[in-house]
């Protein structure tokens, strides 16, 4: 593989060479670093995370991007769970495994040696976490559970559905989801026709899982990444911590963020209209700070922030303010990221802030896959990188619907759901799609739905890249979730995969 990168190198080289200023742009976005860095920490995350086999990771989620790909030299390090990857002009990019923090991307020009060092200071939290939690809940992943979910793996049986299933219509529903070819979905030499890049589709209803089904090499203990619903999931931590400590929302960042050393950002912000910007700005993105007017794939900012620099809470917090806090709403990743940085602050250590996810949300629900990844700087990457397998994203999404109570125990502060799916208006009185870091489905274009088959008002959706849907009904009881890479393109809206399930259960 060496030699044919090297030639396609050169290849590469001479294109850049003709592109002239596309090649500067290019490289002063640092592309090369970023295609190495998203190589590294994906198949990092694949093989250590997830426990795929490492062909399998490196053909689906990787060559099946493009064929830029193949310009990808990797190295796997079984005993030091590390993956290396350099592309022409980028040097070599490091992600490691690490307890608690999941696959951590390397800067570009730091050494594996050093890492390693500061990795072997860190307390192994996840151990200690684990700890105190039941054995039946331990792990799906060692043994099989002979109780029904969320206690257990087990789906409801058949004859005990609630009256009114419609259980043709379900599994075709479902089936659809899976009806097209994708060979981003399976495992090298499998059949296809496991389409749409569909690896998991799970439907919980009354508490009670009724139907799942998976791609061949995937299965319910899977590990996978949700890609922007971990926006939501963030959302909810910060919503909990903030109101488990009497804080107002309506606190400015910049009083928040105040362990010294204060980030240079925060001075920054004392002196200009930053300063009036809040969490609650933050949660809804209501911040209005600024947005590259041009996202093309050269100027995109998203790789830069995930791929290259080592600290996302300081790319974000040196953002501009392009208007007025609270009067214009768009989405933007670098939010969820600040709003990350904000939370770290409201602890004590670093290690407690790590610990906070697993000792406040996954482990007293036993979503004991789940891995919130964070940057080289320790920040979680809020806006894009939550691991969990489809039944523990399924155990958040159920949370979720009960306004976080879980058997009885109230696992966050309840008024989350009030909160998150108000919906809140711009400046020229528009109404936005979006609630506090979750998207609503009233006057929702984006979720593809006809006019005659909306979908419930009160619905809250978690969203990510390629068709990531955690799709949450209070009213109807009801959790739908479809995970899946399906890259380069977007499969289809989720509208007609979530309406035909809604249609099928009482």
């Amino acid at each position: 593989m060496r030699l044919r990168s090297r030639l396609l190198g050169i290849v590469l080289l001479l294109i850049l060479a003709l592109l002239g200023g596309g090649a500067l742009l290019a490289l002063e976005r640092q592309w090369p670093a970023a295609l190495a860095g998203f190589a590294a920490k994906t198949v990092c995350g694949g093989v250590f995370i997830a426990g795929r086999p490492k062909d399998e990771v490196i053909e689906n989620d990787l060559l099946s991007l493009s064929a830029v790909m193949r310009l990808v030299d990797l190295s796997i390090d079984d005993d030091n769970q590390r993956v290396s990857a350099s592309v022409p002009l980028s040097g070599t990019r490091y992600a490691m495994w690490r307890p608690a923090r999941g696959c951590v991307l390397l800067p570009p020009d730091e050494v594996p040696e050093t890492a390693i060092l500061t990795a072997a200071n860190e307390p192994n939290s996840r151990v200690g976490a684990l700890a105190g939690v039941d054995a039946t809940l331990r792990s799906e992943r060692l043994q099989p559970a002979t109780s029904l979910w969320p206690e257990g793996a087990g789906t409801l049986p058949r004859d005990q559905w609630p009256k009114g299933v419609r259980a043709a219509a379900l599994e075709k529903a479902i089936a659809h989801a899976f009806s097209r070819p994708s060979m981003s979905s399976v495992r090298p030499g499998t059949p296809t026709g496991n389409g749409q890049g569909t690896r998991a589709i799970v439907v919980v209803h009354r508490g009670r899982l009724l139907l799942e089904r998976y791609s061949p090499g995937f299965d319910a203990r899977t590990p996978q990444l949700g890609w922007s619903m971990a926006k939501t999931v963030l959302g909810v931590l910060a919503w909990s911590r903030f109101q488990s400590t009497a804080t107002d929302l309506r606190t400015p960042v910049v009083e928040l963020v105040n362990r010294v050393p204060r980030p240079q950002w925060v001075g920054e912000w004392q002196r200009d209209g930053r300063q009036r910007i809040t969490i609650d700005h933050l949660m809804t993105m209501f911040d209005g700070l600024d947005d590259p007017p041009d996202q093309s794939w050269l100027r995109n900012e998203l790789p830069r922030m995930l791929w290259v620099v080592g600290d996302v809470g300081r790319f974000a917090g040196e953002h501009t303010l392009a208007h007025t806090p609270g009067t214009t709403w768009r989405y933007a990743s670098p939010v969820s990221n600040l709003l990350s940085r904000v939370l770290r602050d409201q602890f004590a250590s670093h290690e407690d802030y790590i610990d906070f996810p697993f000792q406040s949300l996954f482990d007293p629900i036993g979503a004991l896959s789940a891995t919130f990844e964070s940057d080289d700087d320790g920040n979680l990457i809020g806006s894009s990188y939550l691991w969990a397998s489809p039944h523990d994203w399924a155990r958040l999404g159920w949370l979720l619907a009960n306004d976080g109570e879980w058997q009885g125990r109230q696992i966050f502060p309840p008024g989350w759901i009030d909160y998150a799916g108000a919906r809140r208006q711009d400046e020229n009185g528009h109404i936005e799609p979006y609630g506090a870091h979750v998207w609503l489905t009233v006057d929702n274009p984006g979720l593809g739905c006809a006019s005659n088959r909306p979908l419930p008002p009160d619905g809250l959706i978690a969203t990510g890249v390629w068709g990531q849907v955690m799709a949450i009904f209070p009213t109807r009881q009801t959790v739908i979730l479809r995970l899946g890479w399906k890259a380069p393109d977007e499969p289809e809206p989720p509208c007609q995969l979530l309406t035909d399930i809604l249609d099928a259960l009482p």
